[in-house]
């Protein structure tokens, strides 16, 4: 792989978018200040530059702590004002002889866990139900039901509003091959949806829809192995003029920050398994993190015997991609130069290995490095192990790449190395991809 940059100093190791066809430029397209929008892409935070290295020194600290609640014998007290709401609550839990996720089942209400989940590290604290119908209420407008409509036939999905002016983040594969998209208003009414732009890489589309929607708040934090969470979709109404319903589910994390070995983005990007009885109806739907956040949306899921989980696309990955297929309905991606491996000699996981409670990678070990690309100008070498980018944790060879994946040729980034038991910063500016790199490669 051949690429090229400018080299970067201070190493302590060394246009608008495209019209409609029309002649009429889209007005959404073009860059937006992070100061106009509710969220920040990680590599926008100045802060997170100059972050402290002493959380790589040990275990990640977001890892490590507990999850702040799990679906318990509270869940009761929440039941009924969630089913008042129009929700279909559904659980998936562990079974009573510790050896793996029980068989999924859809109920009237939240199911109390006999036993802790069997992945690490396996405890949390109950939360009231109170808070999760909080979480559940806090998200909910944030959403909507998709219809699309194809030659093939209609199929719906869930978006997620990712910025104001109705800018909706789903799946490319939920959209693609659409003749049309809708969406419904709270009111049954189902009104046209324009697609702003797809990225099958990624595996993240945007529609923009005609109603300025509440933005969802984003948590890129990997949510911990073992903890409870729950995931939330919005359907089309039952009849004609009917308002969507919610669906509601619940489950234990299998893993998260590394790839998974079911094919498309998720053998490629960090993503997120957990436990849920979810179908093809559900693509889309928000992943919620333990303060009520959107961590993640459904991009596929995977059955084994009994057992459904759900692979979801991380927070981070959604924001950087969607910003740029806003501003100019493509990705431009800024390259490294390099390839790399989880530190264990592994590229990523499959989900029997996951379910067992396997421990992620720490950090992306460089195997090769292109000598005119961006890094071997930076000074880096092949054997040293990247851990974090801008402050952020790097656990395995799929989360450097999800970490530098939207991020466009020029942009400079700190690299957080440890060589020979060592830790040092190094800064890197990014270069545009050579003629050797490709969508299917492992360099980032």
């Amino acid at each position: 792989m051949s690429v090229s940059g400018d080299t970067p100093e201070g190493t302590d190791f060394g246009s608008d978018g495209p019209d409609h066809g029309d002649g009429t430029p889209d007005p959404i397209r073009g860059w937006i200040s992070p100061d106009d929008r509710l969220w920040r892409h990680p590599s926008e935070s100045m802060s997170a530059k100059h972050a402290s290295l002493a959380r790589f020194g040990g275990a990640d600290s977001d890892r490590s702590r507990p999850s702040p609640w799990i679906v318990g014998g509270a869940a009761a007290c929440v039941a009924g004002a969630l089913l008042a709401s129009g929700l279909v609550m559904a659980t998936s839990g562990a079974s009573p002889d510790g050896g793996g996720p029980s068989r999924a089942t859809t109920t009237s209400s939240l199911v109390a866990l006999s036993t802790p989940p069997t992945t690490e590290p396996g405890t949390a604290q109950l939360s009231s139900g109170t808070e999760m119908a909080h979480m559940v209420a806090a998200v909910r407008p944030s959403l909507v039901a998709l219809t699309v409509t194809r030659p093939s036939g209609v199929s719906v999905a869930t978006g997620v509003t990712a910025e104001s002016g109705g800018i909706i983040a789903t799946t490319a594969a939920a959209v693609a091959g659409a003749r049309a998209i809708s969406f419904d208003e709270s009111d049954g009414t189902r009104t046209p949806a324009q697609l702003v732009g797809s990225d099958p890489t990624s595996g993240i589309a945007v529609v923009r829809v005609p109603s300025d929607l509440p933005v969802a708040d984003f948590d890129t934090r990997d949510p911990v192995p073992g903890s409870m969470t729950m995931a939330m979709a919005l359907h089309s109404g039952f009849g004609r003029a009917s308002a969507p319903h919610s669906s509601v589910y619940a489950g234990p994390v299998r893993s998260s920050g590394t790839a998974v070995g079911v094919g498309g983005p998720a053998s490629r990007f960090a993503v997120t398994t957990v436990d849920l009885p979810l179908s093809a109806q559900d693509s889309g739907c928000a992943l919620l993190s333990g303060t009520g956040q959107v961590s993640g949306i459904l991009d596929t899921t995977q059955t084994q015997g009994d057992a459904t989980t759900g692979v979801f696309l991380p927070a981070e990955l959604i924001l950087g991609v969607t910003l740029q297929l806003v501003a100019a309905g493509t990705v431009g991606r800024g390259w490294l130069g390099v390839e790399a491996s989880d530190i264990n000699g592994t590229t990523g996981a499959t989900l029997s290995t996951v379910a067992g409670g396997s421990s992620t990678p720490n950090g992306a070990t460089l195997d090769a490095i292109d000598a005119e690309g961006a890094a071997a100008r930076a000074g880096l070498q092949i054997g040293d192990v990247i851990v974090a980018v801008n402050g952020e944790a790097v656990h395995s060879m799929a989360e450097l790449r999800t970490r530098l994946y939207a991020d466009l040729p020029g942009t400079s980034v700190v690299l957080a190395i440890e060589r020979s038991g060592s830790l040092g910063n190094t800064s890197v500016v990014l270069a545009a991809g050579g003629s050797g790199a490709s969508d299917g490669d492992s360099s980032p």
